[in-house]
């Protein structure tokens, strides 16, 4: 059997934490290691190495504190834990924030479970979720981080296999790995496989900038 996902959950309510846990902890793939209600009580768990975390589930704002702040300290700390926010802040700039101190998801508190399980799977996996809810309102702003992917120059072409092209069009339509996989008769491992083709192509880091790309510059 695979290794566990040890999930670390940081948010200032402590009702929903206790849904989370109980949610994620119905997944066999996935466990909940522990839980912070502020910022501070993360970088000490983290600096002492003392609970085990592949993903940090995180919010926006934990009581006055900033998850944000949480995300750039441990980034400045090359640490190798997966950031996924989790948060009901679905504007540009909080989006934007995350993407730049480099997170690996931003998802909106309304999500379906199973996209949610979905999220931590994938972000454990070293490949970054962002739901179509989020991309597809960051593609329509003029704030997106440069930092986030460089412009196609108009003559440049980029070259795209036709199971990539179909793999492309349904990331742009709002699909995930499972969905994708389920139209073209693919398992999860190769439509990520394609995925990061087309990261490598388009010289994103990924999906959100992906999809922000094709669909600004290319298609």
């Amino acid at each position: 059997m695979p290794k566990k996902i040890n999930v670390f959950i940081c948010d200032d309510h402590l009702i929903l934490i206790k849904g989370l846990k109980e949610l994620i902890n119905s997944d066999k793939r996935l466990f909940v290691s522990g839980y912070a209600q502020n910022t501070d009580e993360v970088k000490e768990i983290v600096t002492t190495n003392s609970v085990p975390i592949d993903v940090l589930l995180l919010d926006i704002k934990i009581q006055e504190q900033c998850g944000i702040q949480l995300a750039r300290w441990l980034k400045e700390k090359k640490n190798s834990i997966a950031i996924l926010f989790l948060t009901m802040f679905e504007d540009v700039q909080n989006i934007n924030n995350a993407i730049e101190v480099g997170c690996s998801g931003y998802l909106p508190k309304n999500i379906d479970a199973e996209e949610l399980k979905l999220a931590i799977k994938t972000v454990a996996n070293g490949i970054n979720y962002f739901p179509a809810s989020i991309y597809k309102s960051i593609a329509d702003q003029t704030e997106i981080s440069n930092a986030s992917f460089q412009p196609i120059n108009a003559i440049d072409k980029v070259q795209l296999s036709e199971r990539e092209s179909e793999v492309l069009s349904l990331l742009l339509n709002g699909k995930n790995s499972k969905e994708i996989g389920d139209s073209l008769f693919l398992s999860i491992h190769t439509v990520n496989t394609y995925r990061k083709n087309l990261f490598k192509k388009f010289n994103v880091k990924n999906v959100t900038s992906l999809v922000i790309k094709a669909m600004k510059e290319y298609y």
